[in-house]
């Protein structure tokens, strides 16, 4: 008989646990580390556009290590979402999910990290609401980032992706 696995074998960025009193009662929430930002290098950032179904916000880049904040105000969309290389980060509005992973709005607004490292891609929702690490199977260099909305817009309140330094000396 086969059993099932709950580690996935991978190498995930350091996060901080804190425990938050919500409407929902205490909960833990998870977020990268703060220290992340030493290995920041290049900053490309996109503030206060609006994006619709035709019309897509793009951040040409070069790279495979990213940490990508964003900001985000709730429009008329009923989807909307950043797609990096093959991989779509998707918030689906009726549903209240970020990945399928519930994340209700705050303020009419939803906060991301995304953290890229080769062989992973970490989600995080509202400052650690909700954290997610899976497997990111792209090949090469991502050349851009870009946010997108469907059936509707999405404010793009702030958008910035820095370019990571390797931890590995």
């Amino acid at each position: 008989m086969e059993l099932p696995h709950p580690f996935n074998q991978m190498m995930t960025f350091p996060c901080e646990l804190t425990l938050r009193t919500t409407a929902d009662g205490v909960r833990m929430f998870a977020r990268p580390i703060r220290e992340i930002e030493l290995l920041h290098e290049n900053c490309h950032a996109v503030k206060n556009v609006v994006t619709r179904p035709e019309e897509l916000v793009v951040v040409p880049i070069s790279g495979r290590l990213f940490d990508i904040r964003a900001e985000l105000t709730l429009g008329d969309a009923k989807r909307f979402g950043l797609t990096i290389g093959d991989r779509t980060v998707v918030y689906d509005v009726a549903a209240s999910t970020l990945d399928d992973m519930p994340l209700a709005p705050v303020d009419g607004k939803i906060r991301v990290q995304i953290l890229i490292d080769r062989p992973s891609i970490e989600i995080c929702g509202n400052d650690g609401r909700v954290m997610k690490t899976d497997s990111f199977r792209w090949q090469g260099p991502i050349e851009s980032i870009q946010v997108f909305s469907e059936e509707g817009s999405v404010k793009v309140d702030s958008l910035e992706v820095y370019e990571l330094n390797s931890a590995w000396k």
